[in-house]
């Protein structure tokens, strides 16, 4: 007993519980942060196509993917179109 108390061993533990808790915590403030983010963005996606309320993530990743796809060939194709006109 006394050579645990000689190398602070209880005061060791306490310290990395409270560091742990601490932690813990944090994380959960984290996560519940990232969930108030996620439901505000998926309102914000009804709001713009009530269609997809009941999309699952892959669903809605997958639909953004297609629309920045088809954004990115807008340049393409204004060239192209710019190139058969007749000057």
């Amino acid at each position: 007993l006394q050579n645990s108390l000689d190398t602070q061993l209880p005061q060791r533990i306490d310290q990395a519980r409270s560091a742990a808790l601490n932690a813990y915590a944090q994380y959960r403030d984290r996560l519940a942060e990232i969930e108030r983010k996620d439901k505000d963005l998926l309102n914000k996606l009804v709001e713009i196509d009530p269609a997809r309320k009941d999309d699952t993530l892959e669903e809605i990743k997958e639909a953004v993917l297609e629309t920045s796809n088809w954004i990115d060939r807008i340049g393409h194709y204004k060239v192209s179109v710019r190139g058969t006109r007749p000057f």
